[in-house]
């Protein structure tokens, strides 16, 4: 499986964590996806609670600067969506991006999250941006 034995306690902790609007520390068994797609769910885990990265980035830390969308494609099939944020990561022109939960669950995340929504999300209203740390 994807996830260490006895892993209960460990979850519940990293769902307190996260209720807490904390980062989210979850031990997962990466080591059985292709080596780019671990790459890009293992960076997807550095993005800090509440900030963001772009496609670009993501695929630039990942160590492939021209995947961007290959590492969307990773995010898309993300098996562990809170606990590897994919959610944290947007367009480079700051627009939401894709989510495979839909809009409005990335959008309720990123909020709860304290990441700042920008006015160009889905015709929110003006005056913000996402925060990304690319």
């Amino acid at each position: 499986g994807y996830v260490e034995e006895n892993s209960l306690n460990k979850l519940h902790s990293a769902l307190a964590a996260y209720s807490s609007q904390k980062q989210i520390h979850f031990p997962l068994m990466l080591d059985l996806f292709a080596p780019f797609t671990k790459r890009v769910l293992q960076t997807m885990q550095t993005i800090p609670f509440g900030k963001t990265f772009s496609y670009k980035t993501l695929a630039e830390k990942s160590g492939s600067a021209k995947a961007c969308r290959a590492a969307g494609n990773v995010c898309r099939g993300n098996p562990f969506p809170l606990f590897i944020p994919c959610h944290r990561v947007i367009a480079s022109n700051g627009s939401l991006g894709g989510f495979a939960y839909g809009p409005d669950l990335k959008i309720a995340l990123l909020s709860f999250e304290g990441a700042h929504l920008g006015d160009s999300l889905l015709g929110l209203k003006k005056g913000s941006s996402l925060i990304n740390v690319s």
